[in-house]
């Protein structure tokens, strides 16, 4: 087997997580767009993302959901789904997404298999 080397120079990783790497940088980019609905055009900036993730793992916290806890969350690709998801993952808990496509019967089956604590659903 040989192995594929691109053509570019390789690419440095920061060893932090994708919501630290995403949001590290929110008050540098300030009013850069962060997310772009491509169905309507609705444009969050960086600083918003980071506010509304703040406020959503601060209610999610309220909740109880905490360090290693599963969260499900069901939905449609949108900022809301991003927001929920960098939420989830401040607190120390884990993602298990649901695409909206699955029957009842198989999003029970996900959510027991993941012991999943919480759902969101948009």
């Amino acid at each position: 087997m040989s192995v594929l080397r691109s053509p570019y120079a390789d690419v440095q990783i920061p060893d932090v997580s994708l919501s630290e790497y995403v949001l590290g940088g929110a008050a540098e980019r300030g009013d850069k767009p962060a997310l772009v609905d491509g169905a309507t055009g609705a444009i969050t900036t960086y600083a918003e993302l980071a506010d509304q993730v703040a406020r959503t793992a601060s209610g999610l916290a309220a909740e109880g959901v905490g360090p290693g806890d599963a969260v499900g969350l069901l939905g449609p690709n949108t900022a809301s789904w991003a927001v929920a998801f960098h939420a989830v993952v401040a607190l120390g808990a884990v993602v298990t997404p649901l695409n909206p496509l699955l029957t009842p019967g198989e999003v029970a089956k996900q959510l027991q298999s993941a012991r999943a604590k919480a759902v969101i659903v948009f």
